[in-house]
């Protein structure tokens, strides 16, 4: 393993953390739908659940299964230096490191060990680096709040997508996780943050949206982007998804197979009544299909205009 994280950022560069100060704003169910829809399109991606509370299985459907480590993998590799392993095939090319009970006590260990003086600020990045380069995409999924693991995130990743919702008190936690960045940019000197998500907006808000995208141009300048994409208020296919531990792509499908005559069958026939899932579940498919393809193509930009720099910077000389 190198001695300093410098020696390999760059294998770190396909890591994008989600994160905000505030919970309750999407970052699991967005970084879900990202890496599935993602995986979908023919990607290798990876999972890494930070959050003790575990949530990512909900979503992807593998919580309180025997693929459901409570986030051991996680302590052992973060904690005692062993090789980062993943859970594979969670769905066709999406490898899973799962979070829970094991990363609050990951949280405990970290904490104790750097009141004892020992420096634990790289140890995410340290065992990630050697796993993130097997593939195309690295999303961390962070718990709320500025925290151990959210640092450990910040100082591993090379971009950070901030989920948000149109409130203020959301609002105001953008702010304070872009102060936080700069802060550890001494650690992670090319952490960038790729853009902020507009979240649960109503399908009619057109003035809602409008007002909170001049609010945050307003407070973060156009050094941080928001989003041209967002994602809409569905809370009943968006329930629906996540008890079934289906992704909405995955949901709409079924919505769309599923047979309108249902009705008759169960009326008539006396057949056990079957799910019926609204049309929102297509509309909420269709931002998580938005947002992964602005989020994947910034990405592209960004590494095709530092690609470019050191040719450009030989030929200005």
């Amino acid at each position: 393993m190198p001695e300093t994280l410098t020696d390999f950022r760059s294998q770190l560069d396909n890591v994008v953390a989600e994160a905000s100060m505030k919970g309750g704003v999407g970052k699991t169910s967005t970084t879900a739908n990202l890496a599935g829809i993602t995986a979908a399109s023919g990607q290798r991606v990876l999972v890494v659940d930070l959050d003790p509370q575990g949530n990512l299985g909900e979503d992807l459907g593998y919580r309180g299964t025997e693929l459901d480590d409570e986030g051991r993998q996680l302590f052992d590799a973060v904690a005692m230096g062993e090789k980062l392993t993943p859970i594979v095939g969670v769905r066709p090319n999406l490898d899973v490191i799962p979070g829970g009970r094991m990363t609050g006590k990951l949280t405990t260990q970290l904490a104790g060990d750097g009141m004892s003086g020992v420096d634990v600020t790289e140890a995410l990045a340290r065992a990630l680096a050697p796993l993130a380069p097997q593939y195309s995409l690295v999303l961390l999924d962070c718990p709320p709040g500025e925290g151990i693991m959210q640092t450990q995130a910040l100082v591993a990743a090379r971009w950070l997508i901030i989920p948000t919702l149109p409130d203020d008190a959301s609002k105001s936690g953008i702010f304070q996780i872009a102060r936080r960045v700069e802060e550890l940019r001494r650690y992670n000197p090319t952490l960038g943050i790729l853009g902020v998500l507009l979240w649960g907006i109503g399908s009619t808000s057109t003035r809602v949206q409008a007002n909170a995208r001049a609010e945050l141009r307003e407070m973060l300048g156009e050094d941080v982007p928001v989003f041209e994409s967002y994602i809409r208020h569905a809370q009943a296919s968006a329930v629906a998804a996540r008890n079934s531990g289906q992704l909405a792509h995955e949901l709409a499908k079924e919505a769309q197979d599923q047979d309108p005559f249902a009705w008759r069958k169960q009326l008539l026939d006396g057949e056990p009544a079957t799910r019926r899932i609204g049309s929102s579940a297509g509309h909420l498919a269709a931002d998580y299909i938005a947002v992964t393809r602005e989020v994947l193509q910034t990405i592209n930009t960004h590494t095709a205009q530092t690609n470019q720099e050191p040719e450009n910077e030989g030929a200005s000389a």
